[in-house]
Formats: C-alpha cells, sequence, structure tokens
C-alpha cells in the first residue's frame, strides 16, 4: 500500500532518532556521568567540577550571555516560522493591502529563508559555547538565576514598549521556539512542531503577560529612564531613593516570589506536558521509563528563576521610581509632552487606554463603565421618566459601553464617577477644557447691547473690524491659529484635541492608500499580470461596434455581479441597437474566460471582504447604525461628475459631522443605486485608487472628525471661540474640519473649476520645470524659517544640508529620507505643492502599476530640494526632541512634524490656510504663495503673537525678524533680479515684497501700486491657469510681425503650457543660447533669465547732481 510523502518523512525521522538513541546508549561511559533531557534529545554529561564560590561571577556571565542568545534564536526562529506560512493559510487570514501575495511554492519560499535558518544554526552554535561548566548546586542555582533576569528583563521592556502585547510576543517568541526545536530534534514532523510552537507558545505568552504585569505594577520602573538613572547616581540621590524603596520591599517580595515561582512551575509544565500530551514525548532513562529527576529538575529551574528573578527586577524598578520622587524638584523638561500621548508601563485594557486620554486612572476607568450599566438597567426599569431621563436612556442604550462616548458627553452635569470633578463642580473632558481655554481669551465681540447702542460710523468700524478679522483668519494655518487660541502653551488643548487629531488620521489614510495600492501593483507583478497595459488595450469582439479596454471591462464585471450595480451599468448601451442585458452578459463571459482578469477580480473582492469589518467599525465608533453589507460590492461613481463630490459616505461624512445624528452616510446614493438610471464609472484603473482613498479615509479620518465635530458644536465652545473672533472663528474652523475629513477643497468645481484646474496642474509644471537656478533656491530658504524658530538646531540642519549636497554621496538623502518616513507618516505621505497632486487618472494609474516615474523630470530638482530640505529640518527637530524629552519618541515625532508643518511648504488640505483651499477663484489669487504664506504666518506668530504673549523676549523677536524676514527677503530679491542689490532702496523693496506679497490679492496689489513694478491687478491675480492661452496670443502677435524666432518659440511654449510637456525653462535657454551665437546679447544670464527680466531688472544709470554739471545752459526765450 502506497504512503504519502510525509508519512515516510515521518517514519524516517523515527527511525533515526532510534538508532541515534541506541548509538548514544552505546557511548555511555563505564563510570561518572547521567543522561540529560527527553528521549532522542538527551544526552549524556560527562561529571563536571564542582563550583566555588569563586566561580559563581563567571557562572553568572555565562548565563547572561546564553539567556541573550536564547531570545535572539527565538526571535529568528519564529521569523523563519511565519515566512514559511503556507499560502493558503495566508489567505484565510488576509492582509490590509495584498491579501495574494505569497504565491510562491513551498519550496521557493523554502530555499528563499535558508539564510534566516543558517543564521538560528550559528546562534545556538554561539549558545553552546556557554554552556555548563560545573555542577554542584551554587553552580545550578546560580546558572538559572543568571539566565532568568534577562529572560524576564526582555519581557519586561516588551512590556514597558507594548504593554501586555510586548511581553506576551516575548513569552511566545522565546518558548514556543524552544518547543519547536525540541520537537524537531526528537523526530517529530515539521507540522507537529510548527504545532507545538503555537500551542506552547500562545500558553505560555498569556502566562508571561500576566507576570510582566504584575511585575510592572510592583516596580513602577518604566516611569524613569537610564538617563535619569544615571543622574540620580551622579548625585547620590540613588542611596536615598534605595533606602526608601526597599522598606516595603519584604512582604510585597515575598508575594510576588511565590506567585511568580507558581506561574513559571506552570509554563514549564506546559513546555513539558504538550510534546507528552501530543506525540509521547517526555524524558525517559535508558530503559524508557520516565525519568522523573529530569522532569523535577526542569521544573525547578523554572520555579526558582521567577522567585529569584521578578522581586529582584520589581524591587530594582522600586529603586527607580523612589529616586525620581527624591528628586522631584528638579525642572521638568523643556518640551511639555502632550498628556493624551504619554505611553504607560501598566498593562491596560482599550478602554483604559481611553481613559488614561482624559488623566483618569484605570479604576476610574472602569467605575464609569460599571456606573453606565448600572444607571442603564435603572433606568430601563423605571417607569415614570422624565424627559431628561429619556434622553439619558437613550444615549446610555448605544453608547453604555462606548467609554470614550461617555467621556465625551459634555452636556452630562452629573459626573459619571464621583470625585472626577473641578472644584467648580464641572467634569474633566477634552470639550470642556477646550471651552475653558476659549473662555480666558479676551472677548472681542460686541454683545447685543453694545451693537445697538452704537452710532453709524461704530457700526461700519465694526463691520470692517469683522472682515479684517475674517481676512486674517483666512491666511492663518490651522496649526498656527490653534496655537494661538492656546496663548502658544507648548501643548493647549485646542491643538491637542482638534488640530493634532485631525492631522494625524490624515496622515494614516493616505498612508494606508499608498500603502494598498502599492500592495495591489506588488500582487499583479506576482502574478505576472501588466495591469497598466490593460488599461488602454482596447477590444472590438466583445460587443460589437462598442470597444471596451480590459479594465472597462473589469470594472462591469465587478458591478455587474450587484443586481443595484447593474442597473448603472446596462446604460451604456442603451443609446446603441444593443440588448443591454445581453451586452453585458457577454463582458461578464469574457471576463470568466480571462484567468489574469478574474484574478484582479478576486484580489479586489478580497480587499472589499478585508476592509470591511474595519469600515462598519469605523460606523459603530460615530454612531452609525443602519448601514448594511452587500454581496459583491463596488463604490458607484456616476459618470461625469467630479470625483469628490460623488464619494457619499466621504460627503455625507464632512457636511454632518459632529452633530448629534448623523445620517447614514449615502443616503442619497442609496436611493440613486435602487432607482436612477445614471451611468456609473466603469473604467476600475480610475474607480479603485477612488474607492480606496474614500474608504481608507471614511476608515481613519471618520471617528475621529466625528469626535472632534461634537466639540466644535458644543454650544459652549461656538460662544466661546465667536466671542474672541469676532463671529468669524467658528466658521472657519467648521469649513477646515469638513474640507479635512473629506481630503479635498474641490467640491462641486463645476465645469469651469475642472478645466481650470487641469489646467492650472500643467501650467505649473511649465512655469517651473528646469528652473534649477531660479525657483529651485528659493525652497532652500524654507530651511531658515526652521532655523529661525528653533536656533538650537540650526547647525544640526546645515550639516545635513551639507551632506544632501554632495552629489557623489546621493545616497545620504535616501537613507535619511527612510528613516524620516519610518517614524513619521506625516513624512512619508505629504505633498508640498497644492497643485501637483497626484491625479489618479488613467495616465497616473498605468505609469504607476508599470513602475515608472509619477513625475515629470523636469521637476526633480525642485522634488529633491524640498525633500532635502524638509528631511534635515524634521531630523534635526527629531533627534533634539528626543534628548530634550528624554527618550518619548510619539512626542518627539509630533515635535518635528509640527515644525516642518509650519516652517516648510504643504499641499495637503488640513495644512492650507482658508484662502488656499477656496474655489477655482481663489486658488488664482493664491497660486506660489505656500511659502510666503509660511512667512507671513511666522511673522504674524513666531515674532508677534509670542513676543505679546510673554514666550519670548524683544530680544529674541529682534533676532527672528533679522533671520526670518530680512535675510530670506534679500536672499530672494538677489535670486530674482539674478544680481546683488545696488541701492538702498532695492533692498528696501525686497523686504517690502517679501512682508507685503503673502497677503492674498491687497499685499500684491497695493505693493505694485505704490512701487510701479507690475500692473498692480495682473498681479494680484494669477494668470497661471491662462498660460497657455497668454501664449497662444504671443504667438499670433509674433508671426504678425514676421518675428520668426518668436513665433515657434510661444508656439512651443503654448503646446507647453497646455500640456506640461515642455518647461518655460527649456524655451528660455534656447532662445538665450540662439541670441548668444548671433550676438544679440553678451550677457551671459540670457541663458537663464528670458529677455525681458533682463531688461526689467537691468541696473539703472546713477542718479544725482553730477549728471547735469557738465550740460550745456539753456536759456528761455521771452
Amino acid at each position: 500500500m502506497p504512503i504519502t510523502s510525509e508519512q515516510a518523512t515521518t517514519e524516517l525521522r523515527r527511525r533515526a532518532a532510534t538508532k541515534e538513541l541506541e548509538r548514544r546508549e552505546q557511548e555511555v561511559p563505564e563510570e561518572g556521568g547521567r543522561f540529560r533531557g527527553a528521549g532522542a534529545t538527551g544526552m549524556w554529561e560527562p561529571d563536571k567540577p564542582k563550583a566555588r564560590l569563586r566561580d559563581v561571577p563567571g557562572i553568572a556571565k555565562r548565563g547572561v550571555v546564553s539567556a541573550e542568545l536564547g531570545v535572539a534564536k527565538g526571535v529568528v526562529g519564529t521569523l523563519d516560522a511565519m515566512l514559511n506560512l503556507p499560502a493558503e493559510d495566508v489567505r484565510k487570514v488576509g492582509t490590509p493591502w495584498a491579501p495574494s501575495q505569497f504565491t510562491r511554492t513551498p519550496e521557493e519560499i523554502r530555499e528563499r529563508t535558508e539564510p534566516i535558518r543558517e543564521a538560528k544554526r550559528k546562534i545556538i552554535s554561539a549558545q553552546r559555547k556557554f554552556g555548563r561548566k560545573y555542577s554542584g548546586p551554587l553552580a545550578w542555582t546560580t546558572r538559572v538565576v543568571s539566565e532568568a533576569i534577562p529572560y524576564m528583563g526582555n519581557a519586561m521592556v516588551g512590556g514597558i514598549v507594548a504593554g501586555p502585547v510586548g511581553a506576551a510576543t516575548v513569552g511566545f517568541v522565546v518558548e514556543g521556539d524552544n518547543a519547536y526545536d525540541e520537537a524537531i530534534a526528537s523526530g517529530a514532523t515539521e507540522q507537529q512542531a510548527q504545532t507545538e510552537r503555537v500551542v506552547v507558545g500562545s500558553i505560555n505568552a498569556v502566562i508571561e503577560a500576566i507576570q510582566v504585569g504584575r511585575i510592572l505594577k510592583f516596580a513602577k520602573s518604566g516611569k524613569h529612564s537610564l538617563k535619569a538613572f544615571i543622574k540620580l547616581a551622579k548625585t547620590k540621590g540613588l542611596f536615598i531613593a534605595g533606602k526608601e524603596g526597599f522598606k516595603n520591599f519584604g512582604p510585597d517580595a515575598l508575594r510576588l516570589s511565590i506567585e511568580e515561582s507558581i506561574e513559571e512551575f506552570t509554563q514549564e509544565g506546559v513546555s513539558l506536558g504538550v510534546p507528552a500530551a501530543f506525540r509521547g514525548e517526555y524524558p525517559v532513562k535508558t530503559d524508557g521509563s520516565p525519568d522523573w529527576w529530569a522532569i523535577g529538575e526542569r521544573l525547578g529551574e523554572a520555579a526558582l528563576g521567577g522567585a529569584v528573578a521578578a522581586p529582584f527586577l520589581g524591587g530594582a524598578g522600586a529603586v527607580l521610581t523612589e529616586a525620581g520622587r527624591v528628586n522631584g524638584d528638579k525642572p521638568a523638561a523643556p518640551v511639555e509632552v502632550p498628556a493624551e500621548i504619554v505611553a504607560t508601563t501598566e498593562p491596560v485594557t482599550s478602554d483604559q487606554a481611553i481613559g488614561q486620554q482624559y488623566g483618569m486612572m484605570n479604576e476610574e476607568t472602569d467605575a464609569t463603565l460599571q456606573y453606565a450599566e448600572g444607571r442603564f438597567r435603572e433606568l430601563k426599569n423605571k417607569d415614570d421618566r422624565s424627559a431628561k431621563e429619556r434622553r439619558e436612556l437613550t444615549f446610555l442604550k448605544k453608547q453604555r459601553a462606548n467609554v470614550e462616548a461617555l467621556l465625551d458627553d459634555a452636556t452630562s452635569k452629573k459626573p459619571l464617577v464621583p470625585g472626577l470633578v473641578t472644584p467648580e463642580g464641572k467634569r474633566i473632558t477634552p470639550a470642556t477644557m477646550i471651552v475653558d481655554q476659549l473662555e480666558t481669551l479676551p472677548r472681542i465681540q460686541p454683545t447685543e447691547g453694545e451693537r445697538r447702542r452704537m452710532g453709524k460710523v461704530g457700526k461700519l468700524l465694526t463691520e470692517a473690524k469683522r472682515w479684517g478679522t475674517y481676512y486674517g483668519l483666512n491666511e492663518d494655518m490651522m496649526l498656527k491659529l490653534t496655537e494661538r487660541l492656546d496663548q502658544y502653551m507648548e501643548s493647549g488643548p485646542i491643538k491637542r484635541f482638534v488640530y493634532h487629531p485631525i492631522k494625524n488620521s490624515n496622515a494614516r489614510a493616505r498612508d494606508n492608500s499608498k500603502k494598498i495600492m502599492s500592495g495591489f501593483v506588488k500582487t499583479f507583478e506576482d502574478l505576472g499580470i501588466d495591469f497598466g497595459k490593460m488599461i488602454f488595450n482596447e477590444r472590438n469582439d466583445v460587443v460589437a461596434g462598442f470597444p471596451l479596454t480590459d479594465t472597462e471591462r473589469i470594472g462591469m464585471y465587478v458591478l455587474a455581479q450587484n443586481e443595484k450595480g447593474r442597473k448603472r451599468v446596462e446604460p451604456w448601451f442603451e443609446d446603441e441597437e444593443i440588448d443591454n442585458a445581453q451586452a453585458v452578459n457577454q463582458v461578464i463571459k469574457s471576463v470568466e474566460i480571462s484567468d489574469e482578469e478574474m484574478a484582479i477580480v478576486q484580489e479586489i473582492q478580497t480587499y472589499i471582504d478585508t476592509m470591511s469589518p474595519r469600515f462598519f467599525a469605523a460606523a459603530e465608533r460615530m454612531g452609525i447604525e443602519d448601514i448594511t453589507k452587500e454581496d459583491f460590492y463596488m463604490m458607484l461613481l456616476t459618470e461625469d461628475q467630479d470625483e469628490i463630490s460623488q464619494h457619499p459616505a466621504i460627503e455625507e461624512l464632512a457636511r454632518n459631522i459632529g452633530r448629534k445624528q448623523i445620517r447614514t452616510p449615502g443616503e442619497k446614493a442609496t436611493k440613486e443605486r435602487t432607482g436612477t438610471k445614471a451611468r456609473a464609472r466603469i473604467d476600475m484603473a480610475t474607480v479603485l485608487p477612488q474607492m480606496i482613498d474614500a474608504v481608507e479615509r471614511f476608515i481613519e479620518v471618520g471617528p475621529v472628525a466625528a469626535k472632534v465635530g461634537r466639540s466644535m458644536d458644543n454650544p459652549k465652545f461656538k460662544k466661546a471661540l465667536n466671542n474672541a473672533t469676532r463671529g468669524e472663528g467658528y466658521k472657519v474652523m467648521r469649513r477646515w474640519l469638513e474640507d479635512s475629513t473629506r481630503g479635498s477643497a474641490d467640491v462641486d468645481n463645476g465645469y469651469f473649476g475642472n478645466i481650470a484646474k487641469n489646467l492650472r496642474y500643467n501650467a505649473v509644471q511649465f512655469v517651473l520645470g528646469f528652473k534649477s537656478l531660479t525657483v529651485a533656491p528659493k525652497q532652500l530658504i524654507s530651511g531658515i524659517n526652521a532655523m529661525t524658530v528653533r536656533p538650537d538646531i540650526a547647525w544640526s540642519i546645515m550639516k545635513r544640508m551639507a551632506r544632501y549636497g554632495d552629489m557623489g554621496a546621493l545616497g545620504n538623502l535616501k537613507k535619511d529620507y527612510a528613516e524620516a518616513s519610518k517614524k513619521s507618516k506625516m513624512m512619508k505621505s505629504r505633498d508640498w505643492n497644492r497643485d501637483l497632486i497626484r491625479k489618479w487618472d488613467r495616465s497616473d494609474v498605468r505609469k504607476y502599476f508599470q513602475g515608472k516615474r509619477m513625475s515629470r523630470i523636469s521637476m526633480a530638482h525642485i522634488a529633491y530640494n524640498d525633500k532635502a530640505t524638509t528631511t534635515a529640518v524634521w531630523l534635526s527637530a527629531y533627534e533634539q526632541a528626543m534628548i530634550d524629552l528624554d527618550g518619548n519618541e510619539k512626542v518627539a515625532i509630533q515635535v518635528a512634524d509640527d515644525l516642518v508643518t509650519s516652517t516648510q511648504p504643504m499641499g495637503n488640505v488640513e495644512d492650507l490656510p482658508g484662502f488656499f483651499r477656496g474655489n477655482a477663484f481663489e486658488k488664482m489669487m493664491t497660486q506660489f504663495m505656500n511659502q510666503p504664506n509660511k512667512n507671513w504666518n511666522m511673522l504674524r506668530h513666531d515674532i508677534y503673537g509670542k513676543l505679546r504673549a510673554g514666550k519670548i523676549t524683544k530680544l529674541q523677536a529682534t533676532q527672528r525678524f533679522m533671520t526670518g524676514q530680512i535675510i530670506p527677503a534679500v536672499l530672494l530679491g538677489m535670486i530674482t533680479r539674478g544680481r546683488l542689490p545696488e541701492s538702498p532702496e532695492e533692498v528696501l523693496k525686497d523686504i517690502a515684497s517679501h512682508m507685503m506679497g503673502p497677503h492674498v490679492f491687497f499685499g500684491r496689489f497695493i505693493y505694485n501700486a505704490a512701487t510701479g513694478d507690475w500692473d498692480p491687478l495682473e498681479s494680484a491675480i494669477s494668470a497661471i491657469p491662462f498660460k497657455g492661452f497668454e501664449e497662444g496670443a504671443r504667438t499670433v502677435t509674433s508671426a504678425k510681425r514676421g518675428d520668426i524666432q518668436k513665433t515657434i518659440e510661444h508656439g512651443v511654449g503654448t503646446y507647453g503650457a497646455f500640456t506640461g510637456k515642455i518647461p518655460q525653462q527649456l524655451i528660455t535657454t534656447t532662445g538665450g543660447i540662439i541670441d548668444l551665437a548671433q550676438g544679440e546679447t553678451e550677457d551671459i544670464k540670457r541663458i537663464v533669465y528670458s529677455e525681458y527680466m533682463i531688461k526689467k531688472n537691468k541696473p539703472k544709470a546713477p542718479t544725482g547732481r553730477h549728471r547735469t554739471i557738465n550740460r550745456p545752459p539753456v536759456r528761455r526765450r521771452r
């Protein structure tokens, strides 16, 4: 009877193990030694010399090294096991972005992961060098303790970093890998060994988490860093702390020692019991009977290790905790740590973690939930409920298990937990903290009585002030506006609970979308599918007389699987002499017979299935209950509409965010899905990225925006904010929240708006492309802004910029940017220019899936300079913050993110001021004003605002004004003119232009009206979208003059402006070379600047009396 390959492998291993056991029994020495271990894994050990007291340090050292190598072995072995998971198991579990990227055969995977197993073998070999050298009770006790302490220390580190999950991970990795190694050595199959890895590792991981949690609770050691420990030792505070910390050590340590001894005993019992239960494998003597001595020895080692190591580590932590208390009068870190992102060292539940963000202890959070449940039952069983109690019951019915909703319910005057109130009797929540802060601001909004008592002039002045406030608020970045409302505190509640949550959730949504798209690219590559080619590959044979691309047919197939979706597909054929239903069936059949196309369909459906639980979880967090899951769902995007306004889930959320009742996202679309015959978009190449973006935005931004919106819609919030901003603050912040939620301000742009958007997209690249000597240096000046605000990192920024400027070592920037992007989602997902954000049209998608450059080569120098500047600023700020904050990485990342956001060009919607997020006309007035706006925000907030608030001195304000305003103004003027300033008048004009230019419309209008440099109206409104029309008109004019060279130049410029493919600088340089060759000019700058700019910025002839000295006198005739 034939046997399977697995059975054959098992039999061979069994025979090999039996043969090895027989060989070892034959090698038993005639005297001395004993058999250690289980079955075929056991071995005879010769007698060793007994340890003496002087040998203890060496034994302990070897034990520590052996333990740490054991942890390393476990990490490498677990990694190998994960990478060798069968493909079918991976498909069952799924991944967030590429559910079936593991498509290689087991043999291929095994071959690719061989280096990992080789590394593990080397670790095992090194570990054997630190084996046991001595015998006797002293050696045994020292060895056990020295191995137990570092292992438990690693578990504690995991617990400090990631809570119970971290401790459990260490336990799973080490114990599971040991179980796997022992199973393989004893002749188990690969499947049996991996099963024992999972079973032993999982059980012991849970026990390990419990142990570490108890030790951390005993020690509270995570609150002090190694740096603080060294500092205390230098000041001799550690000796005092040791005396205080060990006062109550005895009883607590004894209890902890007993508990840990029992749990370590249990862990070792699991490691012994699982192989015995699964395969009958356990330590045996030479005659095959159980070796109870060996079993007892292993259990005893575990118990002793736990009993000694736990109180040792806990006591050390207690010393550190007490030491921190002793030195508590020392000044705190210079950067204030936001409370909601300070990591906890105690293992907590998810509800307790939320409670800690509100400053609550774990017991208070638990009491909150218990009280809510009890109150709900009390009201439910009550017959005569008042109107207030009915409202309370309705709230608790939905939210009694949602601690975040309970804590955010700021309308409840009664504290949920007795004692969690201010002295005035109010509950402390983010909403109340924000309102309290706003109410400290001076009131500048007239009361109704004051307004009625005003005369006409007073009312006109009040209205003028209101418009001035509105204008100023719409020039403020939201980061700076929230800082101003927080009165420039380091971590005020408005920035912390309004701006940062929205900013960070947007970064996560963009990062997720990029990862998912990258996952699809990788999956299609692994499957050998050229998705980019399919986008433009048309077929005429599927539906006669109706050409369809491959991606359009795939889109039709996916939509047609859903009954409502099919109703939106069939109208595509209604104007043709074709049977609609039959045509759709033909498309479906054409896809089903193609393996590649069906593989794409399967990947898309797998993503939808994978994201569905996340989507519904987000909806539940927002309090939306009536969303139902559809089979074969695909987002319906109506043809010939802009992509933003028809994302029903996002648009409905943006418009109703914060309301007490959010309607089901997409109610209007739900009606359309059942009744309308409007054609749905069918090209999967454009539908897929838009759907991914909408879904990830709903999941990541939606719940956060709902929470922030509830705070904003609090009547007290609205009133306090408007009183401090002449009635305009709420409208500005509400519009920012809606735009940030949807991820774009382009809503209902209309026909003209969409055309202007595309014209602007191409014209910007036409104007900026290849301008390495005029535009790129201006970007580097943005680094001066960062150095002005943070002079302590100026030297670090300059050193990094010098490294990045070395063209022979371009890897410097690549390496540093990768490090920054790994730590900060903002850096990874940031867009630097509002008008160059990826459109995700068919052309973009094809380039992306074919691995081609997304941006044009003409913009590479600008992109490089931007990346270099922001990377240098971010890493310098991050490294300094890590020092200032004693290694608190979360806060350090936020500090670095804020510095980049406030000083460097940012194109993402949540970072743009109100005027920059406006309609097509507003965008024309804010073209190329991103960095000038940063300069204005620095002057308004980081210089004047902080000086007025007392955060900086007059000397610091003067230094900031010189380095942040005067120096950049002169440098920018030099770059624009192509020469040094030749008079004080030019310097003053540079400064005036730098300080007036950032003001939308009025700034450039007033400056040019006063100086006459440019036409005031034309300079105030950018003609960038109409650059192509402007070049076309010049082409016609040049042709009429008979100027062939200019006709060609402007003709090429017309094409370049409309398409963005030929930059203006290329035309200017070509014309300059021709002029130099023909002798039309001798100015070498003509290669860089246009003829018009050279003439305009040509130095003026000297003025003064000496010009008229030699002029002959002129007599007047009478």
